[in-house]
């Protein structure tokens, strides 16, 4: 699985720098904040885009190439759209492609997660997705501090970029076991996945569509909330989003386990209804200090949404496990795509705080999904099967 742990802290390093960033992209290119959502949505459409291809084209390419393949395209866009882009829609092609690319390690994990390991899969989500958290913790600090030293932000992408290279050339990606009988999925693939527990699956859809558009949100907008509401500096505005994943990266490590208490469904309900409350907290903060440690609480709150819910996808059947997995992967890209690009134009016209309280709505939607999840996976078939 190391290869795995690989994939998904190159990942968090790249997509999460969107947000320390764009304090500093914004002013550099003359970007206003009705538009600065549109840099956001170029990064997460590619990533739906990645994942749509992933599942229709590339079946019969061994998931070590695809990894490498797309290292290898981040790598060279990064480097030269670090150097060259000259407004918002240059940085938005930028993203698209690193969207794209971003999606195949992000897919392919939980695709050969869910084939692979069919007892305590959730338990499994979880531990292969704290490099990703880890990343996600160290990104944004270092990013603020190179900011606050007077680095521009093209130097931090080229430098994300040669990350990217790193990660392609080093050959580690080889020892990775292939997922067997993969296949280009069509309509009627679709409707076999569709057929085996609809339920199951509308409610696996629904809770990532609006847990990963949340999460994007935050990670997005949190140093620009800061900076301009809070009156942070750049760097202690990037470190926000530093303390959002730490958060998530102790949530990740610890509370997994109490499912061995209470059902998956359930305790994701109560993590996300908790989620609902802090977002609101956060809106309405009067000051950086007191919003710092409810920030951190929402990254505890939220840590385990995404195993819960991902553990779900071993209820199904052989490779469509898999197929469920980059489902849940494309439709949350679509959510992720969504929610940062809405944020910006609702900020400019019922205000900061308002919009970031707005943000309590998906987590109640995410507690509600999970609550029919729960219902519907007791008519699936256990683990394994």
């Amino acid at each position: 699985m190391i290869p795995l742990f690989q994939a998904m802290f190159v990942n968090g390093v790249v997509i999460i720098s969107i947000g320390p960033l764009l304090p500093a992209i914004m002013p550099s290119l003359s970007i206003s904040l009705s538009r600065a959502g549109i840099i956001a949505l170029g990064l997460f459409l590619g990533r739906a885009l990645g994942g749509l291809a992933l599942l229709s084209l590339f079946a019969r390419v061994p998931v070590h190439h695809l990894l490498r393949w797309a290292y290898l395209l981040e790598s060279a866009v990064l480097i030269v759209g670090g150097l060259v882009s000259t407004g918002l829609w240059s940085l938005f092609a930028l993203y698209l492609i690193v969207g794209f690319a971003a999606a195949m390690p992000s897919s392919i994990t939980g695709m050969w997660v869910s084939y692979h390991v069919r007892q305590a899969t959730g338990h499994a989500m979880a531990l292969v997705v704290a490099p990703y958290a880890f990343a996600t913790v160290v990104t944004p600090w270092v990013v603020g501090a190179l900011l606050g030293a007077g680095t521009s932000w093209r130097w931090i992408l080229v430098g994300e970029g040669v990350l990217s290279a790193f990660a392609g050339l080093v050959p580690i990606g080889r020892f990775l076991p292939d997922v067997p009988n993969r296949r280009n999925v069509r309509l009627a693939e679709f409707r076999k996945v569709h057929a085996f527990n609809p339920g199951m699956l509308v409610a696996i859809l629904a809770a990532s569509f609006a847990y990963v558009g949340m999460e994007s949100a935050f990670g997005v907008w949190l140093p620009k909330f800061h900076e301009s509401i809070l009156g942070a500096g750049i760097t202690a505005a990037a470190f926000t989003v530093t303390i959002f994943w730490t958060g998530q990266l102790i949530g990740r490590l610890t509370i997994v386990r109490l499912v061995r208490r209470l059902s998956a469904s359930t305790l994701a309900a109560i993590l996300a209804a908790a989620g609902a409350v802090l977002s609101l907290g956060i809106a309405w903060a009067p000051s950086y200090w007191v919003s710092v440690p409810i920030v951190l609480a929402l990254g505890l709150a939220t840590s385990a949404l995404w195993p819960l819910i991902g553990g779900y996808c071993s209820r199904f059947p052989s490779w469509h496990a898999g197929v469920v997995y980059t489902l849940m992967g494309l439709i949350g890209a679509v959510g992720s795509a969504l929610f940062p690009y809405a944020m910006g134009p609702a900020a400019s016209s019922i205000g900061f705080r308002g919009t970031m309280a707005l943000l309590a709505i998906p987590a109640m939607a995410v507690a509600g999904a999970a609550v029919l999840l729960g219902r519907a996976g007791r008519t699936a078939p256990p683990s394994g099967t």
